[in-house]
Parts: C-alpha cells; sequence; structure tokens
C-alpha cells in the first residue's frame, strides 16, 4: 500500500450548474435615519440572477431545477430573472418582532431581529477570512430591538443600532441573498446538492465520460466531472496511465481518499486465500460497499490495469434510485417495508498487514431523507448479516419485498454490462449506483483493478470551490 494520506492539493474551477448564481451591482442612495418605526427610502442598483443546470442531461426527477431568487409579495413579470438590491422601504414590525425589506423590484423579506443582531457583519461580530462569527451565544438576547437605524449614502448598506448598544452593519446585496423565501432557500439546496437525473439501460449509449489528463489540467474539466457524478451517479475517466499511483493522482486534485480496514486504497485480483469475494474470480451479486460502516464511502473508484484475455468479468451496474421509484409506483407496501426495516451488515477478518477488523453496521435496504426522496441504498447480500433485528412476523414480508426489489434492479431497461478497458476508471456513487461482476475464466493475463473512495462532502466542496473560482457561485 502505498502512504497514507493524501495532502490536499490547489483547487481549481469550471462553469455550469450555476444553482443559483446571484451577482448583486452596488447602488447608492439617500441617507436615512429613523427611530423605531417604519421608514422608507430609495436605491438605483439591480442583480442578475442566473440558475442553470449541466447541459445534456435528460429529465431532472428530484428537487426544483427552475427557482429565481426571492418570492414576490405581489405577482409580476420577471423572466429574465432580474433582482434589485435596493431598498424602497423599511419597516419595523414591532408586533412581529422582525425588520421588512421592500426592494426596488418589488419583492418583500421579512428578517427577525434575534437573527440580524446574530449575524451582523460588522468586524466585532464577524472574521471575514475565517468565515465565522465573533458573536457568543451567551451575549445573545432573543427579545433584542432595534433602536434606530441608518443607511449609507454610498453603498447602501444598513446599519442598525440595537436595545443592546451595539451598531450592527448589514450590507444590502448580503440581506437580499439571504431572504427566507421559498425560493431563496431551494437555491441554496442546489448549491448542497443538485438534483440528480435518474437513468436506466439507454445510460450505455452514451456513458458519461471524463479524460484523465484534461481534468488535471483544466478547472472546467474537473467541475464537469463533478457534475457528471452529482447528477447521473457515474462518470467513466479515460486515458488514465496504467500504474497504482494515477488513482492517487486524481485524487490529489479534489482532496484525500477515505480510508477504510482494506486500507488507504485496495487491489482487485484473485488471491490464494481471500478475505473478500471480491479478490475471486466469482461473480458478484449487485451490491453497495461498505455497508458494515455507518457511514459508507459516498463514492468508490475502480482503476482498469490490466484486463485479462477470457471469457466474463464484465460489471453490472444500475442506478438504484431509479429502481425503488419504479417499486415505489409499483408496490408501495414493499417499498415502506425495505425504507423502514433495519438490516445487519458485518464484515470481519484479517487483512494482509496483519490488520484485524470487525465491522459492524445496521441500515434499511432504502433510506430516505425528510421529504421522502431516496437518500441511500444498502444492499449487499454477501455481508449480510445472519443476525436480523426484526420480529420473526416481519421477515418474510422482507424477503418478499426485497427479492422483489432486485428482480426489479436486473430487469433488462435497468441494469447496464459493462467490461472495462485498461486505462479507464469508473467513477459511481456508492449510496445510489449498485455494481456487481460477471464471473471470469482468464486464458491469459492477469485482470488487476486499484480501488479507492471519497467522500460526497469532499467532493462538494471541491465543487463548490471551483464555482466560487470561476465566477459561478457568489455566496
Amino acid at each position: 500500500m502505498m502512504s497514507a494520506y493524501l495532502m490536499r492539493s490547489g483547487l481549481n474551477p469550471s462553469r455550469q450548474f450555476s444553482a443559483a448564481a446571484s451577482t448583486f451591482f452596488k447602488c447608492s442612495k439617500a441617507t436615512l435615519q429613523k427611530s423605531a418605526a417604519s421608514t422608507s427610502f430609495s436605491k438605483n442598483s439591480q442583480a442578475s440572477v442566473s440558475l442553470s443546470r449541466f447541459p445534456g442531461l435528460r429529465t431532472i426527477t428530484t428537487g426544483n431545477n427552475t427557482g429565481i431568487v426571492g418570492q414576490r409579495a405581489e405577482p409580476a413579470s420577471n423572466p429574465e430573472g432580474i433582482v434589485s438590491a435596493c431598498f424602497q422601504r423599511i419597516s419595523l414590525l414591532g408586533d412581529e418582532w422582525m425588520l421588512e425589506a421592500r426592494w426596488k423590484d418589488g419583492f418583500r423579506s421579512k428578517y427577525p431581529y434575534i437573527w440580524l443582531r446574530d449575524n451582523c457583519q460588522c468586524p466585532s461580530c464577524f472574521c471575514p477570512s475565517s468565515a465565522s462569527r465573533r458573536v457568543l451565544l451567551r451575549d445573545l438576547d432573543p427579545s433584542i430591538v432595534p433602536v434606530s437605524f441608518t443607511t449609507s449614502e454610498d453603498s447602501g448598506d444598513l446599519e442598525i443600532l440595537w436595545s443592546d448598544g451595539h451598531r450592527g452593519l448589514y450590507m444590502s446585496d448580503w440581506l437580499r441573498e439571504r431572504s427566507f423565501s421559498e425560493d431563496t432557500r431551494e437555491r441554496r439546496r442546489l448549491i448542497r446538492s443538485p438534483p440528480r437525473t435518474l437513468w436506466g439501460s439507454d445510460i450505455l449509449s452514451d456513458l458519461p465520460v471524463a479524460n484523465f489528463h484534461d481534468v488535471l489540467r483544466e478547472d472546467e474539466a474537473l467541475l464537469e466531472l463533478i457534475q457528471k457524478l452529482e447528477a447521473l451517479g457515474l462518470v467513466i475517466v479515460q486515458d488514465t496511465p496504467l500504474q497504482q499511483e494515477a488513482i492517487f493522482t486524481l485524487t490529489n486534485r479534489l482532496g484525500y481518499i477515505k480510508q477504510t480496514h482494506y486500507g488507504v486504497t485496495f487491489v482487485v485480483k484473485s488471491r490464494v486465500s481471500p478475505n473478500n469475494l471480491a479478490y475471486t474470480a466469482d461473480s458478484l451479486d449487485m451490491h453497495s460497499d461498505i455497508p458494515y460502516f455507518e457511514y459508507k464511502p459516498g463514492i468508490q473508484l475502480l482503476h482498469c490495469i490490466s484486463q485479462a484475455k477470457g471469457t466474463g468479468g464484465s460489471n453490472n451496474l444500475v442506478d438504484s434510485f431509479n429502481v425503488a421509484r419504479q417499486l415505489q409506483e409499483l408496490d408501495l407496501e414493499k417499498f415502506q417495508i425495505l425504507t423502514t426495516v433495519p438490516v445487519d451488515f458485518i464484515d470481519h477478518g484479517v487483512e494482509e498487514d496483519g490488520l484485524n477488523f470487525y465491522a459492524l453496521a445496521k441500515h434499511p435496504l432504502i433510506r430516505l431523507d425528510k421529504n421522502g426522496e431516496v437518500q441511500a441504498v444498502t444492499l449487499n447480500q454477501m455481508v449480510r448479516d445472519s443476525f436480523f433485528p426484526v420480529s420473526v412476523e416481519k421477515v418474510r414480508p422482507w424477503y418478499e419485498a426485497m427479492v422483489t426489489y432486485y428482480r426489479m434492479l436486473l430487469h433488462p431497461n435497468n441494469v447496464i454490462s459493462y467490461k472495462m478497458k485498461e486505462g479507464y476508471i469508473l467513477v459511481f456513487d456508492n449510496q445510489r449506483v449498485l455494481h456487481g461482476r460477471e464471473g471470469y475464466l482468464v486464458t491469459e493475463g492477469t485482470r488487476e483493478l486499484h480501488g479507492c473512495y471519497w467522500d460526497w462532502d469532499m467532493v462538494r466542496s471541491c465543487r463548490r470551490v471551483l464555482q466560487r473560482k470561476l465566477g459561478i457561485l457568489k455566496t
């Protein structure tokens, strides 16, 4: 094995999948001051907001990808998505403990007093270099109210004198970007995690690809790889050198490897005494890796260094989220069983370096988020424990639901079979894309894959860094 953890290298970016890039331009306005009553004033700036997604993808099936910043108090025609960061009127709503801002484009937004005090942007309350609050929780008073406020003639920024004696500072564009409207919340959700595109066997005719050398050289190519991976859960990196170091080189472009008890990286080839069925020539059921971890790796990489001549050895891949949706529509009761019944997964043994391991975790086969969307599928027949932590009456219904789902996974409309070529890296979402393998018989040469894992937190962080660097993401 190579040395343990990779050091992060410089990140670069790309364009596309803007998920809400809003650019605000400063404007000037008259200075106003008023006591704790309503006041109004004008500005004269505008801000353009764009929301785009990666071109060429098919139907988006989860999430809303058409939101524009803000929710208007009254309907208005605004096809260009133009918004204004200029105040028209500010009111203090004492009964609601909120400040209301009316903007020149007709948008209205309310801000709770306590939230404004907590998020003061002055140097004594906020450290811009670390993007951290300096305000101590012990000093926050939920009953705080504004005493007076002013706006800057040059920038239009808002200053509030609070009842605790502090003078709070708030930039107008900063406030506009953080309105509490549904559209703003949706825009932020897309920055965290863009929508997915579900797929079936038709993806085989147009597999998402990237070039190894382009990804290393060009920020746009790296961002495109991440966007495809987020949307489709699958990318094939071509033209990769046939050395184990290549997977480190690619990883170093984004961040670091997630290590498991199988090492920093692992080599998939037949062994005399395998501690994992992947290290045999056997067929492997459709599965996700490392299900016996509480937080299993989000992304798996398999780099084909040598592909033996012989029969078999193709990888099978399926979008388990797409099939879960099909099951939900076909048989809601079976779907609910798989989302609620917990399953134990286990792995214990000894690694080649002498490390003893005993991993154990519990997951439902299909995990949903708070909105009822599929968040992860955890299926691995090989390491599903014989201990089943449910009442005896739930066992047979679970098996019936699981077998139904598994047969749907293998339907020709859902699964693809792909035999990797030398110099290709298969990168896929380990929470979503299940993979298997046909058994193989070697007639000449050896079959060797070099693998590792990434975490989604790291990859999405890299995507946002790239988007900021390219000017796509402003917040």
